[in-house]
């Protein structure tokens, strides 16, 4: 078992059926499992228990190949707000679909393909590799789903964005034009100041 176990850990703690090549590794994985050290994720995909309780985050890109980090989960990454988010908030593309495991809980939400390409950059944290959007389009996405989250939210995100001294209000302006909720956007900023 152990060396199912090194392999996890090579892996940051996360392993895919197609990686388990042999009978005796999955014969390994099957005891693994029935001792609570390994979890299936979703089909295909394992997580050993010990690593993965050490993080706060998941590796998004084995459960949900392609998604980006957005909404609560970006904005709690920025410490844009103090809300502390229950779920895996994630985007993918409206055209796909997928098959979400019942454990992270996560809530996707779907774009059209030019708000979903639209400022995606990839962050290392705590050793994975993460797709995120940039926080100008975070800012931008708390004003276009401000009716889902509330009001309050969007302002506390807004008047975060602009306490940072490292802030692009040229890319935001932008993100809210190409997004078409730089109306609101203004109009929220004007209140800020």
């Amino acid at each position: 078992m152990q060396q199912l176990i090194q392999i996890f850990k090579q892996n940051k703690g996360y392993l895919c059926a197609k990686e388990i090549n042999s009978r005796a590794l999955r014969y390994q994985m099957e005891l693994l499992m029935k001792n609570g050290r390994v979890s299936r994720l979703k089909r295909g995909v394992y997580c050993l228990n010990e690593e993965a309780s050490k993080r706060q985050i998941i590796d998004i890109q084995r459960i949900v190949p392609g998604a980006v980090l957005c909404l609560y989960s970006a904005w709690s990454l920025y410490h844009l707000t103090l809300t502390i988010p229950e779920a895996y908030h994630l985007a993918i593309e409206k055209s796909r679909k997928v098959t979400l495991p019942a454990f992270p809980l996560i809530k996707v939400t779907f774009l059209k393909k030019e708000y979903f390409e639209l400022g995606i950059e990839t962050k290392d944290i705590e050793g994975i590799a993460v797709k995120v959007y940039d926080i100008e389009k975070c800012v931008c996405d708390a004003v276009k789903y401000r009716n889902k989250t509330g009001m309050e939210l969007t302002s506390e995100v807004i008047r975060n964005y602009l306490l940072l001294k490292n802030r692009n209000i040229d890319k935001l302006v932008k993100y809210a034009r190409e997004m078409r909720v730089y109306n609101t956007l203004k109009m929220y900023i004007e209140v800020q100041l």
